[in-house]
C-alpha cells in the first residue's frame, strides 16, 4: 500500500530544496526516483502551495509506460482514497454552515442511497460505521481497478446496493 503522507512530505522537501523552480533539482529528483522504484510507481506528480499559489510543481516518470509518455504537472491521476479526506472536509464544512445535519438519514440528502434496513446517517458513513463494505477483494480487479464512469449517483451506488 502506498503512503500518501510520505510523498506529501517528500514534495515539501523538494520545494524547500528548489525554491521558485518548476523543475526538480538533481539531488531531490534522485531521491524521488529511488522512492518511486521502491514502491514500483510509474510516475509521480508533486505540487506544493502556499498562500493560494503553487510554489513548486514537478513530475517524474512516465504517465504512459507503454508509449513512453513522460508525466507532466498536468498529468491526471485517479484520486483513490484521497477522496475520503476531501469528502469528509466538504461534509463537515456543510455541517458547520448548517446545510447538513450529520444525524439525519443519509437518504435526506441522497435519495438514491439504498435502504439498508436500519437508519444510516452521514455521521456513521464518515466514521466508517454505516455498514458499507470496502472493495470486494473477490472482485478486486473489476471493482478496485475499474475506471467506469457512472452517469448518476444512483447508478454508482449499485456497486453495493445489494450487499
Amino acid at each position: 500500500m502506498y503512503s500518501f503522507g510520505r510523498y506529501l512530505i517528500m514534495g515539501a522537501a523538494l520545494a524547500a530544496a528548489t525554491p521558485g523552480l518548476s523543475e526538480p533539482a538533481t539531488g531531490p529528483a534522485t531521491r524521488v526516483a529511488a522512492r518511486m522504484a521502491e514502491d514500483r510507481l510509474p510516475s509521480l506528480s508533486v505540487a506544493v502551495g502556499a498562500r493560494g499559489a503553487i510554489v513548486y510543481a514537478a513530475a517524474f516518470g512516465l504517465a504512459d509506460v507503454e508509449n513512453e509518455v513522460p508525466a507532466t504537472t498536468r498529468t491526471v491521476y485517479r484520486v483513490g482514497s484521497v477522496s475520503k479526506t476531501l469528502t469528509a472536509t466538504a461534509v463537515l464544512q456543510l455541517s458547520e454552515a448548517g446545510k447538513l445535519d450529520l444525524d439525519l438519514p443519509v437518504q435526506t440528502y441522497c435519495v438514491d442511497f439504498p435502504d439498508k434496513g436500519a437508519p444510516i446517517s452521514s455521521r456513521l458513513l464518515l466514521a466508517h460505521l454505516g455498514g458499507i463494505r470496502g472493495y470486494d477483494y473477490r472482485r478486486f480487479r473489476t471493482e478496485f481497478l475499474s475506471n467506469t464512469r457512472y452517469p448518476s449517483v444512483g447508478e454508482a451506488l449499485t456497486v453495493f446496493k445489494d450487499d
